[in-house]
């Protein structure tokens, strides 16, 4: 049964008949194949099957091409991935190696600005080596201590630490940073 909206659009573009099917894959609708028609007719059942199967078709063509655009988008990672062992095997320029990781994030991960920090364990900080992202935006400390900030809370328990908004975080040094520099 339609709605009175979708009559009203109907009418207005002056169809008579509309058969639709929905674009489904694995119970997930990824759209719809409609069939409009200027005069009045009556839609078969042979007719809705075949609707339905040009539906079946069109959704599976879809799903085909997103699951293709996935798998590429892993193997350009996977080489890039590989491209980065060869250079850390090879490479005797630990900032090279540290500039390349940080741009590689930056693209795999589709992160606006990325930052490679290295710790002296004697003085319990974290040394920034490296970065990649925006030029022009406000300066960060050379150094962080452990524990203090995400960065350096990270370091002292040794584990990941995932912030959705870093504005919004206590003790986050990046906040005010994030603030001034709009990101």
């Amino acid at each position: 049964e339609l709605d009175t909206v979708r009559r009203r659009h109907i009418a207005r573009e002056g169809f008579k008949a509309v058969a639709a099917a929905p674009l489904t894959v694995k119970g997930v609708v990824h759209g719809a194949l409609a069939v409009n028609q200027w005069t009045a007719r009556t839609f078969t059942d042979e007719e809705m099957a075949l609707l339905a199967l040009l539906a079946e078709q069109a959704a599976l063509a879809l799903e085909n091409a997103r699951l293709y655009a996935e798998a590429r988008r892993r193997g350009d990672r996977l080489r890039e991935l590989a491209q980065l062992e060869q250079m850390v095997a090879a490479s005797l320029d630990p900032d090279g190696v540290l500039r390349a990781i940080a741009a590689a994030a930056a693209r795999l991960l589709g992160a606006d600005i990325v930052q490679v920090w290295t710790a002296d364990d004697a003085t319990r900080l974290l040394h920034l080596r490296a970065s990649s992202g925006s030029t022009g935006l406000p300066s960060v400390p050379e150094t962080i201590p452990f524990g203090e900030g995400i960065t350096g809370r990270t370091a002292l328990q040794k584990n990941a630490i995932y912030v959705a908004d870093v504005t919004r975080e206590p003790g986050a040094f990046s906040a005010e940073w994030a603030r001034r520099s709009g990101i």
